[in-house]
C-alpha cells in the first residue's frame, strides 16, 4: 500500500505545472533559444567593448608580423600607379579599399583647405593624418617618409575637388544629374524657375505707372453675383410701387445697395 501510494506521489510532481523559476532556467539552456538571450542583458553592454578589445589585439598583431622592409621613394612619385602601391603593401582587395576609406576620412578630419591645391597644404595637418593612418595600417610604415601615403592622399584630395567642381557646373554630366535630382526632390538650387506671382485678390507692393484698381473694380461691376442681386432688387422695385394718393404712380424708388 505504501508503494502504491509513493508512486501516486511521484506521478502527481511530474504533471505538477513547473514554477516560473524552473521554466525560464530551461529556457535559458535551451540550445534553441538565442544566444543574446542566453548570455543575459549584461552581454550586451560588453560587446561594444569586446570588439574594441578584440581590434586592438588584430591591430597588435598585424604590426607585429608586417613586413620590416623599406619601401624606396622613387623619382617621380606621380607615375606610381594606385595598383603598384596594393602589390607592394601586398594587401587584398578589401584591404586596399579599407586604407583608402581610411586616408579619404583623415584628410576630412585634418580639414585641409580645399581652396589650395596639395603641395600648399600645412605640413603640421599633413602629419597629424599620416599618423591616424598608420596606427590603423601597420603596413604603411614601410613607405619611405610616408610617399606611399601622400601618394594615394593626393590623388584622393585631387579627386574630391573635381568631383565639387563638376557638381557645381550644370555643363558637366554630374552637374546635370545633381540638378535634376535637386529639382525632382524640390530642394533650392542657383538655376531655380521664377516663382509664381502671387494670387489676384492678395496685397502687394504698389509699382510705379497705372494703378490696377480700376481694373480690378471693372471685374466686381461685371460679376455674376452682383448681376443676380441687381435683377433681385429690380424685382422687389417693381412690387414696392407707391401711390401718392392722386391717382399718379410714383417712380419706384431703388434701394441703395452696400458694396463690400
Amino acid at each position: 500500500m505504501s508503494s502504491r501510494t509513493e508512486e501516486h506521489r511521484s506521478n502527481n510532481e511530474n504533471h505538477r505545472p513547473r514554477s516560473k523559476s524552473k521554466a525560464a532556467a530551461t529556457t535559458a539552456s535551451s540550445p534553441r533559444t538565442p544566444l543574446r538571450e542566453r548570455n543575459g542583458a549584461s552581454s550586451e553592454s560588453n560587446d561594444g567593448t569586446r570588439i574594441r578589445e578584440l581590434e586592438a589585439e588584430l591591430a597588435k598583431l598585424r604590426e607585429k608580423h608586417a613586413p620590416t622592409d623599406i619601401i624606396k621613394r622613387p623619382r617621380n612619385t606621380s607615375k606610381v600607379k594606385m595598383t603598384e602601391l596594393q602589390t607592394m603593401l601586398g594587401y587584398s582587395r578589401s584591404r586596399w579599399n579599407g586604407l583608402r576609406s581610411n586616408i579619404r576620412f583623415a584628410i576630412a578630419a585634418a580639414r585641409l583647405d580645399r581652396e589650395q591645391n596639395w603641395k600648399a597644404q600645412d605640413d603640421k595637418k599633413v602629419l597629424r593624418f599620416i599618423n591616424v593612418v598608420q596606427a590603423d595600417f601597420p603596413e604603411t610604415r614601410r613607405f619611405e617618409n610616408a610617399w606611399g601615403i601622400k601618394r594615394i592622399a593626393a590623388e584622393s584630395f585631387g579627386n574630391s575637388k573635381s568631383y565639387v567642381r563638376c557638381v557645381d557646373d550644370p555643363n558637366t554630366y554630374r552637374g546635370r544629374k545633381t540638378l535634376e535630382r535637386q529639382q525632382r526632390a524640390g530642394g533650392t538650387s542657383d538655376h531655380r524657375t521664377p516663382s509664381p506671382s502671387p494670387p489676384r485678390g492678395l496685397s502687394s507692393s504698389p509699382l510705379p505707372g497705372a494703378s490696377s484698381a480700376p481694373t480690378r473694380r471693372c471685374e466686381k461691376l461685371f460679376d455674376s453675383d452682383d448681376d443676380d442681386d441687381e435683377d433681385e432688387d429690380q424685382d422687389d422695385d417693381l412690387i414696392n410701387v407707391e401711390d401718392d394718393g392722386a391717382g399718379e404712380v410714383q417712380p419706384p424708388r431703388k434701394k441703395k445697395q452696400r458694396r463690400d
